[in-house]
């Protein structure tokens, strides 16, 4: 009785040790396969707020079926250079984490593999390295402040976080590529305060009609224009101009040689 009792007893720790294992597993999998596609897609809904588009929370899941290997290398990639950087007395990894801060950004917005989103991060958080790493030591708290606010506080605090560093990744964006002309496309509400950002990284403009829908913002676009020397130029678009459309309906239908 006693030998089968306790082989009973190892035959459900062994049990338990398996079960452990099994969803150890699939947490490990999880962490790995799926979160960086939430995390990243995450990411790129903070630019796309940060350039006044609206919410497409389809960005979520959407690295599953468009861009899925790249994110899982490009995670793997940034989490392997972070470690060794730390196995190097530390102050390497945290240099190395501060400079590939981007690279999820990248990889949503710009649509390049991990190498090339690793080259681009380091290339654009030259010269940002401390203003980083202050906001990561800020986040930190904020964090931690959010966490004893339990769910009050969290999602501000991620939220909070999260802008940040995409009003970041813009902006740096923005002084880096520093675009000769701009041509400002979107819905008319958001016309102005595109205009004034690019105005103020010495953008030119070409402005669809309407250039603002104030005509107090259309005076400061194109006071602050002046001011920089920017040309600004509005135009009408012709989507629904019958000579364009038959233009168009002749070039689809290879009528012209």
């Amino acid at each position: 009785w006693l030998f089968g009792d306790g082989l009973g007893s190892l035959f459900a720790v062994g049990a338990l040790g398996m079960l452990g294992i099994f969803f150890g597993l699939i947490a490990l999998a999880y962490a790995f396969l799926a979160a960086p596609v939430v995390s990243y897609g995450g990411d790129l809904i903070f630019v796309e707020a940060v350039r006044s588009k609206k919410p497409n929370f389809e960005l979520l899941i959407r690295g599953f079926w468009t861009n899925y290997f790249h994110i899982i290398l490009a995670n793997l990639l940034v989490i392997a250079l972070v470690v060794m950087g730390f196995f190097m007395l530390i102050i390497p990894g945290i240099i190395i984490a501060c400079r590939l801060v981007f690279v999820s950004y990248i990889v949503m917005d710009k649509k390049l593999d991990p190498i090339e989103a690793v080259e681009l991060s380091w290339k654009l958080t030259r010269g940002h390295g401390w203003k980083i790493f202050a906001m990561a030591i800020t986040s930190f708290f904020i964090l931690i402040l959010g966490i004893a606010m339990v769910l009050v506080g969290i999602l501000p605090a991620i939220m909070w976080i999260s802008c940040s560093f995409a009003t970041l990744y813009q902006s740096v964006l923005l002084e880096k590529e520093k675009p000769e002309l701009v041509a400002i496309c979107t819905e008319s509400g958001k016309h102005g305060k595109i205009a004034l950002d690019c105005i103020e990284s010495n953008a030119n403009l070409i402005i669809e009609k309407p250039i603002a829908l104030s005509l107090e913002e259309a005076d400061l676009i194109i006071e602050k224009a002046n001011k920089k020397n920017i040309k600004v130029s509005a135009c009408h678009q012709n989507r629904f101009n019958k000579s364009v459309q038959k233009i168009r309906e002749a070039v689809e239908a290879n009528r012209f040689g």
